[in-house]
């Protein structure tokens, strides 16, 4: 029988080393670090998060339907249909009607949306550069392979 993450007869209760291992304190620290840090490089009335990662799924694939947009942010229907609301009414996103299936309706990212997208990337490009310049090209290949790795492993969870 297959023990899922959630059985806690799966965990030896008698550990005496508690602590957590270097790769997932480091996931976790950096994650956290790198939030505080660069919180302070984007403006004070930039988009919120969530809907950065929508312009990201339209960028990437302009045109999807509201279920691709909730597949790919992995936010729940309700949260994407506010926010896809909030985005149209500030001109970064409009709906249309599928022209093939009428009952579908299409999220498109507007000129505008693209723009404000792009302010995104430029901050988050310069930080990148910060973060990664004591790598070499194959340390940051190697290191991007793993992560890569690792966030394919999170689906086995």
């Amino acid at each position: 029988m297959e023990r899922s993450i959630n059985d806690s007869s799966s965990f030896d209760t008698k550990v005496d080393d508690v602590r957590l291992s270097e790769p997932i304190s480091l996931i976790g620290e950096l994650a956290k670090i790198i939030a505080d840090k660069t919180y302070s490089y984007f403006p004070k009335n930039d988009l919120p998060k969530g809907e950065k990662l929508v312009l990201q799924c339209l960028i990437n694939n302009n045109g999807v339907t509201q279920l691709e947009i909730v597949r790919f942010t992995g936010f729940k229907p309700p949260t994407i249909s506010i926010m896809l609301k909030k985005m149209e009414s500030e001109g970064l996103v409009e709906r249309r009607p599928d022209e093939y299936d009428l009952r579908a309706v299409r999220v498109c990212i507007t000129e505008k949306g693209r723009e404000e997208y792009c302010k995104a990337v430029k901050i988050v490009k310069t930080i990148e550069e910060k973060l990664l310049r004591d790598l070499s090209d194959e340390e940051k290949t190697t290191m991007i392979n793993a992560m890569r790795k690792i966030k394919n492993n999170v689906n086995d969870l």
